[in-house]
């Protein structure tokens, strides 16, 4: 049975009783926006993805948030930040640890920002993040913004290099600055690489319940797209954000299998959820078998895909659809 999607379940009671210890205490309080930052013993990405925070220009009116969820007794990011010195970061450490969605579900509960973003402990911001992002805050919607990817893993003793092609795809992507995305968007993809270069209101986060780990490893693309489904979203077609991609467990081959197994009952939700035309349920089956394709280019293994059902008209209506949208909103 496919699960209800966008249904309220309240994700932030599962750890409630899992307290996080206030070991830094920033200066700023109840700022316009939080940058909360999850963190997980790796404390050299952190000092990288803090910094990017800190060095954010010509918009002042912010804080930051760490939020460790390495249980054991060590101070080294608690000395990292020491060293860094910035009255903006404050610094909690969990008790336990409370899993990837569950510290990301933290991050609402702790941060004290009308606003909020999440930013990855191996990501980084561009220094005009927040002024650019900000001039397109709209009460409840999510504002996206598009990012740099930097891919780390090597396969085969190679290097993996984006194709000249979707190079070419991200330019056609930026022709209109700013475009409203709706729920039909969701059906073709996920629009984010998890929340990097996004920015929620987080009274409405904690409204809708908070991500659900339940739903791993597509927990982020399934509560985003229930936010747009009641809020709406919008999407800047500028590079603020530094996606960088590492051999990890959010990023390996068992995982990308899951999460084509995730997306496509997802996308079955969506088509009933939505009363759907019927060519959406061939366009489902034709994008899962073009993931399990996928998968198999970008991790060298042999997962088996029906070449009848990946029908390429189905993906150049895809990719047209894109193109369309993006130059006429």
């Amino acid at each position: 049975m496919i699960p209800d999607y966008f249904g309220y379940e309240d994700n932030f009671k599962k750890y409630k009783d899992i307290r996080s210890n206030l070991i830094i205490e920033g200066k700023v309080k109840n700022p316009k926006i939080t940058i909360a930052i999850p963190t997980y013993k790796r404390v050299e990405l952190l000092k990288e993805a803090l910094v990017s925070a800190i060095n954010q220009k010509d918009f002042d009116d912010y804080n930051i948030i760490v939020v460790d969820n390495d249980d054991n007794n060590t101070d080294e990011v608690k000395n990292m930040i020491l060293d860094i010195n910035s009255e903006k970061v404050s610094y909690y450490k969990n008790e336990k640890n409370i899993g990837i969605f569950g510290n990301w579900n933290r991050c609402i509960e702790l941060a004290d920002g009308e606003y909020l973003s999440i930013l990855n402990d191996d990501d980084w911001l561009e220094e005009n993040f927040l002024f650019e992002i900000t001039k397109y805050i709209d009460e409840k919607k999510i504002i996206y913004s598009q990012y740099k990817i930097h891919d780390k893993r090597i396969l085969n003793n190679k290097k993996i290099k984006t194709s000249i092609l979707r190079e070419i795809y991200y330019q056609i992507r930026k022709i209109k600055k700013i475009r409203n995305l709706n729920i039909i968007d969701f059906f073709f993809t996920n629009r984010s690489a998890g929340t990097l270069g996004m920015i929620f209101e987080r009274n409405t986060m904690l409204e809708l319940g908070g991500y659900n780990e339940e739903y791993f490893p597509s927990a982020d693309y399934f509560f985003h797209a229930k936010y747009c489904y009641y809020y709406g979203a919008k999407i800047l077609k500028k590079e603020l954000g530094n996606y960088r991609i590492q051999q990890n467990e959010s990023m390996n081959p068992k995982t990308a299998i899951l999460f084509q197994i995730c997306n496509k009952n997802f996308r079955d939700f969506l088509i009933v959820k939505l009363h759907l035309k019927n060519y959406y349920a061939q366009l489902n089956l034709c994008l899962n078998e073009y993931n399990k394709k996928s998968i198999n280019e970008v991790w060298k293994i042999d997962i088996i895909y029906d070449k009848k059902i990946f029908n390429k008209k189905y993906m150049y209506y895809f990719k047209l659809r894109e193109i369309v949208k993006n130059i006429f909103g």
